[in-house]
């Protein structure tokens, strides 16, 4: 196992939890990409499907938000991939549930204007803006969540 491998391992196993229930699907599905089992299509379509399936769409977009956050913090060797998938997620088409463009935060659309996560990074990285401004990938990713 690679030292990279490894690192991602330790980082999901140290990931906050509740129980012993399995790790939610927003979780797996952004391991399983970051560690190179599933491309970033496959990955945005299992984030859409936990989405679309979940009884409050926001809520579960905060945790997939959580997580991605989480990551791009912890692991900035994985920013260019999160880069990708923010790009992908941003280019699905609407979500709907029973034909209706699901709305959420101010009628923001998932997943084409990124809903709560432009909110979630400036909360967790208010601290860190000078830090940012250096970094490339950190810069990206900020822009593809502005409005």
């Amino acid at each position: 196992m690679s030292m990279a491998q490894e690192k991602l391992d330790q980082w999901f196993g140290q990931l906050p939890r509740n129980d012993d229930t399995p790790r939610p699907v927003e979780e797996q599905a952004l391991r399983d990409f970051l560690t190179g089992g599933t491309n970033v299509d496959d990955t945005a379509e299992r984030l859409n499907s936990a989405v679309a399936d979940a009884p409050d769409a926001e809520d579960k977009l905060y945790e997939i938000w959580r997580v991605v956050d989480q990551a791009a913090e912890d692991l900035p060797d994985t920013q260019e991939k999160l880069i990708a998938l923010l790009t992908t997620l941003k280019n699905l088409p609407d979500l709907t549930i029973r034909g209706q463009p699901v709305e959420v935060y101010n009628d923001r659309r998932v997943w084409k204007d990124l809903p709560l996560l432009a909110e979630d990074i400036r909360t967790q990285w208010e601290c860190k803006w000078e830090h940012l401004a250096y970094h490339a990938p950190c810069k990206l990713y900020l822009a593809l969540c502005m409005p």
